[in-house]
C-alpha cells in the first residue's frame, strides 16, 4: 500500500493543479478565490504528503498501519472533496446569503485609517507586552496579530487611488513593521507568515490585476508563487535556530535578520515533505482501528464553540487534536509539539466516516458564501483583507487542527469587523453594494458576476 499511496499523491497533485487552472484558462474565472486557497492546500497537505509517506521507511512510520486503514483514508479524503466541490458549484442557498447580507461598509479614507491605527497599535502592544487588562488581554491574543496585517490592506487600497500620499505610505510602513514583528512573535509556526506573504499579491489582484490579459495574470502569479515559496521555505530552514518557543521580541528580530541566508540556503524539505497522511493514519488506526479509543462526537465544533471562555474560569476546556494525538496518546506531556491530523484524522476522532460529510458540506458552504461576498464586493478592501488575511489558515485547514484554523479564520472576520465598525462609526457606511442576482450556475466567475451586473465579461 505503500507505493500506492506515492501514486495516489502524484495524482492528486495533478488533478488538484488542474481545478485550479482550468477555470481561470478556459472561462476566465478568477485565480485568487476562496475555492482556489482552499484546494492548494490540499496539494502540500495531501499529494505531498502521500509522496512522503510512500518514500518514508516503514521504522520511521508513526505505526504499523493495516490495509483497511489506507483504503479508509483514500476513500474519505476523495469524498471530502468531491462533496464540497459539488456542495461548493451546486447550492443556491451561499449566493441569496451573499447577496442580501454585509452590503454596507465605511469608505477608506486616510483620515478614517488615522482613526484605526491607534486600534490597532493598542491591541499589537497588550498582545506583545502582556498587559492583563481584562477582556481586551483575551482579545488582543486572538486579533493582536491579525489586526496590522488587515490594516496593510487597507493602507494598500488607500495607495492605489492616490499613490502620492506620503502620510499613507508612512501607515503601510508602520502597518508592515507590525505585522513581521507580531507574525513570528510568540511562536516559530508558518501560518502568519503565509498570510502575510499572501497579503500583498492577494490585495493587488483584487485592487489592480484582476483583468489584466490572462497570459500577464498567470505570469505574475508565478512570480508571487515563487516568491512567496522562498520566503516561507527560508523561514522553515532559519525558525529551529532560535533554541525554544518562547519568541521573545529579541528572538523575533534575530529569526528576521536570518531570514534572508535562510531564503538563499533554504531547504525545500520544508514544504515538500509533510507527514499529514501519516498522522491522518494514526487517528484512523486509533479511533477505528485496533486500538479503538473512545470517539468524541463534534469535539471540534464544541471546541471552536467554546473557545471564547478563557480557561481560567473552565478548566476542563477541551484541547484540539493537534495536541491531543502527541500528548496523550504519544505520552509528549508537557510537550508544545502538534501534529496536523488532516479533516480524515478529525473526522475518525469524531465518529467515522460520516462526519466527513458533515465537514465537506460545510466547508462547502463556507467556501463558497465567502467567495461569493468577494466576487460581489471586489473593491471592497475590508472584505479582501478579511480573505487575504485568513490566506494561510485557509490552505491549512485540510492539515489540521481544524479546530484551530477555524478558530484563526474566525478572529479574522472578527478583527476585519471590529475595524469596520470604527470607521463606520465616525464617517458612517457611505460604500453600499446593490444586491445581485443569482449567477450563472455552470460555472463561476468574474465572468458570470460582471454579466449579472450587466457589464462586459472582459
Amino acid at each position: 500500500m505503500q507505493a500506492f499511496t506515492g501514486i495516489f499523491g502524484v495524482v492528486f497533485i495533478v488533478v488538484f493543479t488542474g481545478l485550479i487552472l482550468y477555470p481561470t484558462v478556459r472561462h476566465g474565472n478568477d485565480l485568487f478565490t476562496v475555492r482556489n486557497l482552499f484546494l492548494l492546500g490540499g496539494i502540500p497537505f495531501v499529494g505531498f504528503a502521500a509522496i512522503t509517506h510512500a518514500n518514508t521507511h516503514l521504522s520511521d512510520h508513526l505505526a504499523d498501519y493495516q490495509t483497511a486503514t489506507y483504503w479508509r483514508y483514500f476513500i474519505s479524503i476523495t469524498l471530502f472533496y468531491t462533496v464540497l466541490l459539488l456542495v461548493y458549484h451546486k447550492t443556491q442557498w451561499p449566493q441569496r446569503v451573499a447577496g442580501k447580507r454585509l452590503l454596507n461598509w465605511p469608505q477608506i479614507t486616510p483620515i478614517a485609517l488615522l482613526m484605526i491605527v491607534p486600534v490597532v497599535l493598542v491591541m499589537s502592544a497588550i498582545r506583545v507586552v502582556r498587559i492583563p487588562v481584562p477582556v481586551l488581554f483575551e482579545l488582543s491574543g486572538l486579533l493582536g496579530d491579525k489586526l496590522p496585517m488587515i490594516l496593510v490592506v487597507l493602507v494598500l487600497a488607500g495607495l492605489l487611488v492616490d499613490k502620492g500620499n506620503p502620510l499613507l505610505w508612512a501607515l503601510l510602513v508602520v502597518a508592515v513593521t507590525v505585522s513581521l514583528v507580531l507574525g513570528f512573535y510568540g511562536s516559530i509556526g508558518r501560518r502568519n507568515l503565509v498570510a502575510l506573504v499572501a497579503v500583498i499579491p492577494f490585495s493587488l489582484y483584487w485592487f489592480k490585476l484582476r483583468y489584466a490579459p490572462r497570459k500577464q495574470l498567470l505570469a505574475w502569479t508565478a512570480v508571487f508563487m515563487i516568491g512567496g515559496a522562498l520566503v516561507v521555505v527560508g523561514y522553515g530552514s532559519v525558525r529551529h535556530t532560535i533554541h525554544g518557543m518562547d519568541m521573545t521580541l529579541g528572538n523575533t528580530w534575530k529569526l528576521v535578520e536570518r531570514l534572508p541566508s535562510g531564503i538563499i540556503n533554504g531547504d525545500w524539505d520544508t514544504i515538500l515533505q509533510q507527514d499529514t497522511v501519516d498522522t491522518s493514519l494514526v487517528s484512523i488506526e486509533f479511533y477505528t482501528g485496533r486500538f479503538e479509543h473512545a470517539v468524541s462526537p463534534f469535539h471540534s465544533l464544541y471546541f471552536v464553540a467554546v473557545n471564547p471562555i478563557p480557561r481560567r474560569f473552565f478548566p476542563d476546556k477541551p484541547i484540539g487534536l493537534g495536541y491531543l494525538l502527541p500528548q496523550v496518546h504519544y505520552n509528549l506531556y508537557g510537550s508544545q509539539a502538534t501534529w496536523g491530523p488532516s479533516v480524515v484524522g478529525h473526522a475518525y476522532h469524531e465518529g467515522g466516516m460520516w462526519m466527513i460529510l458533515v465537514y465537506a458540506v460545510l466547508a462547502g458552504l463556507a467556501v463558497r458564501i465567502a467567495d461569493e461576498l468577494l466576487l460581489r464586493q471586489s473593491n471592497n478592501p475590508f472584505v479582501v483583507a478579511a480573505v487575504a488575511v485568513s490566506a494561510g489558515h485557509i490552505i491549512g485547514w485540510v492539515r489540521g487542527d481544524i479546530g484551530t484554523f477555524t478558530i484563526q479564520i474566525l478572529s479574522v472576520i472578527v478583527a476585519t469587523l471590529l475595524l469596520a465598525a470604527i470607521a463606520g462609526l465616525f464617517f458612517g457606511r457611505s460604500l453600499r453594494y446593490p444586491p445581485l442576482p443569482e449567477v450563472h450556475r455552470e460555472y463561476f466567475g468574474r465572468a458570470a458576476i460582471r454579466r449579472a451586473q450587466g457589464l462586459p465579461e472582459g
